[in-house]
């Protein structure tokens, strides 16, 4: 009978050819948990106190009586006379009046060469910026805003010096030339100058939005790629999309051109608000119905403006 030997066949860790793997030590800290980090406490903001639509309303109303008032009261007082009762003779001397009517009609057009020289420097130069200058846009944004921190008195200060050193040459030399070029009676362009650095924050504000709003590097590129040259796309791809922003600027440069007096009267040019300070020494109650005339023209430009901005938002998203 055959004997089976039944004891195990050696290992190769007991013949010595793989040495032992050491075992690792076990560390104290490893059975510890990590800490984590505390949390902040939540903050709970405060609620949002809503308004009572009463109070609201009576804010409004607040608000709308601080200008209907004395608007109700200067109607009241250009229309009623004591001894004659409801008459309109106030507003057929102001309108029979021919320094108001010429005053109005040289305010009028300083005001629309403003407009057009604004917009044409703005326009082109602030497409750029936001196509090809984007680092430039804060500097560009500075300049623009610069003339709110100018007085208006200051500035009128600067200019006179500046046409007096001008003038100071003596005739005959060029800028003695281009000095009296500048404020010539009939048409000065020193006004208009004036009147574009005064309108320059509130115009580049309006356009920046209205650029802002549109998708202006698709259409400009699409318009090039169509073969516009860059002028035309912008006259007829691009103007078209910011024509709300285009009619502000327009009617509040005629509002602001209408009611400037500071510049106008310092440097010695009748324009509107300078002719009826004038005709308020002679017929006061003609300059109160003119001026009050001219401020619900003025609010009713903006009001044209904001509801036709409005319209042309609305169909704007109605468009695919």
């Amino acid at each position: 009978m055959a004997v089976v030997d039944e004891r195990p066949a050696p290992s190769l860790l007991d013949a010595g050819v793989v040495s032992p793997v050491p075992r690792p030590v076990p560390d104290a800290t490893a059975s510890r948990r990590p800490r984590l980090p505390r949390l902040p406490r939540i903050v709970r903001l405060p609620r949002i106190v809503r308004v009572p639509r009463a109070a609201a309303w009576g804010l409004i109303a607040v608000v709308a009586l601080y200008f209907a008032v004395p608007m109700i009261a200067s109607l009241q007082y250009s229309v009623w006379l004591p001894n004659r009762g409801w008459t309109f003779a106030a507003y057929l001397d102001a309108f029979s009046s021919n320094g108001v009517m010429t005053a109005l009609v040289f305010s009028v057009g300083l005001a629309l060469v403003s407009v057009a020289g604004l917009v044409g420097l703005l326009v082109p130069t602030m497409v750029y910026v936001h196509l090809r200058a984007q680092r430039f846009r804060t500097l560009v944004e500075v300049i623009c805003t610069l003339p709110l921190v100018i007085p208006g008195i200051a500035l009128v200060a600067g200019i006179t010096a500046t046409l007096k050193y001008g003038s100071s040459f003596g005739r005959g030399s060029a800028p003695a030339a281009v000095s009296q070029f500048l404020q010539h009676p009939s048409f000065p362009i020193v006004l208009v100058g004036t009147y574009i650095v005064m309108l320059l924050p509130f115009t580049y504000r309006v356009l920046d939005a209205a650029l802002t709003a549109v998708p202006l590097r698709t259409l400009m590129e699409g318009a090039r790629s169509l073969g516009a040259p860059t002028r035309t796309a912008m006259v007829t791809v691009l103007l078209p999309n910011i024509v709300p922003a285009l009619w502000f600027c327009l009617f509040f440069g005629l509002s602001a051109g209408m009611a400037e007096y500071t510049v106008s009267a310092t440097l010695g040019y009748h324009t509107l608000s300078v002719e009826l300070l004038t005709l308020a020494g002679n017929n006061f109650r003609s300059s109160i119905s003119l001026s009050l005339l001219v401020t619900l023209l003025s609010w009713a430009l903006m009001i044209v403006v904001m509801l036709s901005a409005t319209r042309a938002t609305k169909a704007r998203k109605v468009q695919p």
